[in-house]
């Protein structure tokens, strides 16, 4: 459970920083 849960918080960083580059995924990410 330790190294997936820190796997799925840099997955979760690394899409954040995409976020910031992508219109379309933050338009996904705050759609309901």
């Amino acid at each position: 459970m330790g190294w997936t849960a820190l796997f799925g918080i840099e997955i979760n960083t690394v899409l954040s920083e995409l976020g910031k580059f992508s219109p379309a995924y933050s338009f996904f990410k705050t759609a309901p």
